[in-house]
Parts: structure tokens; C-alpha cells; sequence
């Protein structure tokens, strides 16, 4: 079992293969993030989409939970489903760095990856801002955190107002110690070192609008089979702000590699 959680991941899947493809949700939303993408590669793979811990369905994060922690929570939940076949890692933010991780510690269950929202930031000071945040307004802080990660053209879409209302509609069932843990091990640095070992073919897809773009550069140098798409007028999410593009461009990558 994964350290400092207490109990397995909450897991939802859909699909029925011949692939499998892991879908972690970035913070701090839970696994209906990726109700687009459940419908649309459902179709084509077997879908799992875990729950962080204290989202959702999961049980919550201890003090000392850790990137490796997640890492191993998230493993658990493919085996638990799938055993110890190949499967593709897909990850937003948290997301991305979690399942980054997981192919860099067990590279030969990895068939490909493909993350948005992250890059290679040495010095992690937006997780010491939200840990402020969280901290000084609890969950109120979570519909600013959330309103903040799109694009600005997205902020005026009546659809964005929905998807604000449905995540926190859901705050008494998120704890918020575990949303403090998460972004206490994200204050830990990576190290250029774990993102070499990250040998599967991996897309980077990064919106231009969003805080982390910049990063996302010297990410696809240090991996050693990158591919990175830019998604102009997107933001943190552009997975969700434009589910058509996102899902296009990772159905190609994919195809690519005789994945789907």
C-alpha cells in the first residue's frame, strides 16, 4: 500500500481496450476533470481515472505524503485493474507531475505519457502560494484557485461558470488537509535526473496562456522522446477549454506510436 494515504485510490474506468490509459486530474478537482476525454478515448482504450487523495471518492493524505506516494497510490490503482501490463500515464498539473513520476520509476509498464499544464520549474513557488491560500481562506480559497488556471477568453464562457459551480459544489467532500499535503510534496524540487529516466514516448501539450508554458520548453529538452503541441488561447486546462484540439492532437500522438 502507498504511503501516507489511507486506503487505495478511487478508481472509475470505462472502455474496454486492447490499450489501457491512466487519467490523473490536476488540483484541485477530482476524476470528472476528464469527462470529455473518459467519452472520447473510451471508444478506442480502456480508460481508469483515479482520485487523489481527499477528492472525490479516496480516502485522505497524511502528513509526509510524498510525489513517490501518489506515484505508487496511482500504480496500485492499475494493477488493481489491469496487473502489470503496459498502460499510456495521462496527467494535468499535479496530474502530470505524478504520472511523470510513475514513468520514471517503472519505465517498462509504460507505453507512452502525455501531460499538459507542467514544466520543468527547479523552484516550485506556486505550491508555497496555494499552500497560503488554502491556509488563510480554506476551502473558500477553492473557486478563486480554480477561476485562475483558464485562459482569459475562457473566464467569460457561461460553460467555465458551470464547471467553477460543479467543483465546488463539491468542497464538503475534498478534505483540505489533504489538499495542504498535496501541495506541501509539490514543494519538493525535480530533479533534471527523473525526467531523463522518463524513457516512453511522451507528448507535452501546453496552452500559451497558461503560468506554466514557459517551463514546459526545457521539460520536452530534458525528456529523451518528446513531442511538445502548443494550444494558442488555452490555459491551465485546455483539455477541457477545448476538448476537440486536446483530444485531436493526443489521438494523433498516439496513432503515432501504434498505441490506438
Amino acid at each position: 500500500m502507498a504511503g501516507h494515504i489511507d486506503g487505495a485510490l478511487h478508481r472509475v474506468t470505462a472502455g474496454t481496450g486492447p490499450g489501457t490509459m491512466l487519467m490523473v486530474h490536476p488540483m484541485p478537482t477530482d476524476h470528472t476533470y476528464w469527462l470529455y476525454q473518459m467519452s472520447r478515448f473510451s471508444t478506442v482504450l480502456r480508460v481508469i481515472a483515479v482520485d487523489l487523495p481527499g477528492f472525490g471518492g479516496s480516502p485522505p493524505a497524511r502528513t509526509g505524503l510524498t510525489v513517490d506516494d501518489l506515484a505508487d497510490a496511482c500504480w496500485e490503482a492499475v494493477g488493481a485493474e489491469e496487473g502489470d501490463g503496459p498502460c499510456i500515464l495521462a496527467g494535468v498539473s499535479v496530474g502530470a507531475t505524478t504520472v511523470l513520476r510513475m514513468a520514471a520509476g517503472r519505465p517498462e509498464r509504460v507505453a507512452a505519457v502525455v501531460v499538459s499544464g507542467t514544466g520543468f520549474v527547479p523552484a516550485k513557488a506556486f505550491a508555497h502560494e496555494r499552500i497560503a491560500g488554502y491556509r488563510e481562506r480554506g476551502m473558500a480559497y477553492r473557486r478563486e484557485h480554480l477561476a485562475g488556471l483558464w485562459a482569459e477568453s475562457s473566464r467569460r464562457d457561461p460553460l467555465t461558470a458551470y464547471f467553477l459551480d460543479t467543483f465546488t459544489e463539491r468542497d464538503r467532500q475534498t478534505d483540505l488537509g489533504s489538499i495542504l499535503h498535496i501541495f506541501r510534496a509539490l514543494t519538493v524540487p525535480d530533479s533534471a535526473e527523473q525526467f531523463r529516466r522518463v524513457t516512453a514516448p511522451t507528448l507535452i501539450v501546453t496552452g500559451d496562456e497558461d503560468a506554466a508554458h514557459r517551463a514546459a520548453f526545457p521539460l520536452a529538452e530534458l525528456l529523451p522522446d518528446a513531442r511538445l503541441e502548443v494550444m494558442r488561447g488555452a490555459g491551465h486546462y485546455c483539455n477541457l477549454e477545448r476538448p476537440w484540439e486536446w483530444d485531436r492532437l493526443v489521438l494523433d500522438f498516439l496513432g503515432s506510436r501504434g498505441l490506438v
